[in-house]
């Protein structure tokens, strides 16, 4: 049981704190927004400011402000604030990154996906086009619900990752997407398997034939032993 004595205590600590709070020495006077490469769009600077300037630094709550910011389509991945006390935020976004292009076949649109499989705004400006004949499209922000497409744009990202270059991809089949790669090379992936085991597969293959002095043409991972063509030199 808390006596009186060890009560005053914390209702004096209490009572500084609820001061404190409504102190102008602890609103937020200055926003700093930034990116992974430099300032934050216009659009999204705005938005956190009317967020946060003018609010009391000690019960900003990061969760409701990021959970606020990507209630709008900014592209934003994950984001983070950092307090600097008595009146400054910083306040990071990682951005979603396109990977490819979704193209419906025999349309001239195109729809901006990142590895995630999210729809997100962008420049199609050098991305690998994914063609796919059916094509239901998500909100921006959303994921796209064609595991073919997912499963694509898998295989695309992790080509890049492994630095090879992607060019373009069409999905034959709900469970078939056909990767080229920018010297023309065909990659077969099925979505019925890991993405991960087939470019495992792949690195492997590849790796053998250059060690063997072997060009492949094409390379069919969709069975337990891939099909691989070579080139005739």
């Amino acid at each position: 049981m808390i006596t009186r004595k060890a009560l005053i205590p914390i209702l004096l600590f209490l009572a500084l704190l609820f001061l404190l709070s409504k102190s102008s020495l602890f609103k937020i006077k200055k926003v700093i927004c930034k990116t992974e490469v430099g300032v934050c769009p216009q659009e999204i600077s705005k938005k956190i400011e009317g967020l946060t300037l003018g609010r009391s630094i000690l019960y900003l709550s990061e969760s409701e402000i990021i959970s606020k910011m990507k209630d709008k389509p900014f592209n934003l991945k994950d984001a983070k604030i950092n307090k600097e006390f008595p009146d400054k935020i910083i306040f990071t976004v990682k951005g979603r990154i396109p990977v490819a292009a979704v193209k419906p076949a025999n349309a001239e649109d195109y729809y901006l996906v990142d590895g995630d499989g999210i729809l997100i705004s962008g420049n199609v400006q050098g991305l690998p086009v994914i063609t796919v004949e059916n094509l239901t499209l998500p909100k921006e922000g959303d994921k796209f619900d064609n595991e073919a497409i997912l499963s694509a744009v898998q295989a695309i990202n992790g080509l890049k990752l492994n630095l090879y270059e992607p060019d373009r991809a069409v999905v034959t089949s709900e469970w078939t997407t056909e990767v080229y790669l920018k010297n023309n090379q065909k990659i077969i992936f099925s979505s019925k398997k890991e993405i991960s085991e087939q470019l495992d597969s792949l690195q492997l293959i590849f790796s053998r034939a250059k060690i063997e002095g072997k060009r492949i043409g094409s390379l069919d991972l969709r069975f337990s032993k891939p099909v691989v063509i070579y080139l005739n030199n």
